[in-house]
C-alpha cells in the first residue's frame, strides 16, 4: 500500500479541522414537531403558512446558509406544544409553546444565536395579517407595502420576501386571472430568492397556464415535483391535464 506524503497528510488534517470548526460554529438545526397535537396547537393561534414556514421566514438572509430547518416527529412534550428543538454548539434544547412570531424569534436567539431583525418580525406578522383577508385586492395592498418595507430594510433576499412575493402572485391570479404577467414576475423573483421553495414553481406554472403557455406550465410543474417530491402524484395529474390542452 502506498504511503500518503506527509504534506498531503497535513493538508487533509487541516481541512478536517476546518470542517469541524465550521460545523461547531455555524451549523444550527431547527427541528419542528409535526405531530398532530403540535400542528393543531399552532393552527389554533396563527394564520400563517404553518410553523415551519414562519420560522423559515424569520431567518435573516445572512444566516440562511447556516441553518437547517426540518420537520420531526414527536418531541415527547405533548400538551406543551407547539414544540421546537434547536441543536447548536453541541447542545440540544426543546422549546415549548412556540405559537407566535415573538416567541419563535426569541427561541432562535436563545437556542441558536440568531438575531431576527425587528423589520423581519413585523413582515412575518404582516404576512399572517394578509392571509386573513378574504379579498384578493386587499391582500395585494398589504403585500405591496410589505414588499416595499422589506426592500427599504435591505431584506430583499430574505425568505420572508420570497414568501410574500408568492402570496402576492397568488392574489394577482385570484384578483384578475386575465392579467397573469404580474403573478409570473413575482413568482419568478421568489424562486430566484429561494430555489427550494416549490410553491414558487407551482404559481409560475399557474401563471403560464393563464397566459396560454402550456409547455412552460408543464416545465414548472415538473420543477415543483422535483423540489417537493411529496407532490409528485398531484404533479403527475396536473401534467396529464395540461397535456390534453
Amino acid at each position: 500500500m502506498k504511503s500518503i506524503p506527509i504534506v498531503r497528510t497535513i493538508q487533509l488534517c487541516f481541512l478536517l479541522l476546518i470542517s469541524i470548526i465550521r460545523t461547531d460554529a455555524f451549523s444550527q438545526i431547527v427541528q419542528i414537531c409535526q405531530n398532530k397535537h403540535c400542528k393543531n396547537e399552532f393552527s389554533s393561534c396563527s394564520d400563517g403558512g404553518g410553523l415551519i414556514q414562519m420560522i423559515t421566514d424569520l431567518i435573516p438572509p445572512d444566516d440562511a446558509d447556516k441553518v437547517t430547518i426540518e420537520s420531526t416527529g414527536c418531541l415527547s412534550h405533548c400538551g406543551s406544544g407547539p414544540n421546537v428543538c434547536i441543536k447548536h454548539n453541541n447542545r440540544e434544547r426543546v422549546f415549548n409553546g412556540v405559537n407566535d412570531v415573538q416567541t419563535a424569534a426569541a427561541i432562535l436567539e436563545v437556542g441558536g444565536e440568531i438575531d431576527t431583525p425587528v423589520d423581519l418580525m413585523v413582515a412575518v406578522n404582516k404576512i399572517a395579517q394578509a392571509n386573513r383577508r378574504p379579498n384578493a385586492g386587499k391582500k395585494i395592498d398589504i403585500f405591496d407595502k410589505l414588499v416595499s418595507s422589506l426592500e427599504d430594510a435591505n431584506l430583499s433576499n430574505s425568505n420572508a420576501m420570497s414568501h410574500a412575493l408568492i402570496l402576492r402572485a397568488d392574489a394577482y391570479l385570484d384578483f384578475d386571472v386575465n392579467k397573469p404577467q404580474k403573478a409570473l414576475q413575482d413568482a419568478t423573483r421568489a424562486s430566484q430568492i429561494n430555489h427550494f421553495n416549490g410553491r414558487a414553481f407551482r404559481v409560475i406554472a399557474d401563471a403560464y397556464e393563464a397566459m396560454g403557455d402550456v409547455l412552460n406550465a408543464m416545465e414548472n410543474i415538473e420543477k415543483w415535483a422535483q423540489v417537493n417530491p411529496a407532490f409528485a402524484s398531484k404533479a403527475k395529474n396536473e401534467l396529464s391535464r395540461l397535456s390534453e390542452k
